[in-house]
């Protein structure tokens, strides 16, 4: 296979044109392929930290309610007064199966 040269100073500085830009277009190409898919995958993981924010939300809430419960819970049964009727609505609920 054999080249042509080019004739003119002109065809050739086209050729030399040429020979430059075509790895940078492809390079520029590439670039611009591969951030399209960091985008995707940038939202994908803002999705996915705004649901774990939203669920470490929701947890604290349940951990605040239930440590709500248990504090109440202790308070009434440290009364002895309270203590003695819990113990007797325990073992009602007990034998009826109801807790």
């Amino acid at each position: 296979m054999k080249f042509r040269r080019p004739r003119s100073l002109n065809g050739l500085i086209l050729v030399g044109f040429a020979l430059v830009v075509t790895p940078l277009l492809v390079a520029v190409l590439w670039a611009l392929f591969n951030l399209d898919r960091l985008a995707k995958q940038s939202e994908q993981l803002v999705i996915t930290g705004v649901s774990a924010a939203e669920n470490n939300r929701l947890i604290t809430e349940q951990i605040g309610s239930l440590a709500r419960f248990c504090s109440c819970r202790f308070s009434a049964s440290s009364s002895p007064m309270l203590n003695a009727r819990s113990t007797k609505s325990r073992s009602v609920s007990v034998s009826t199966g109801f807790w």
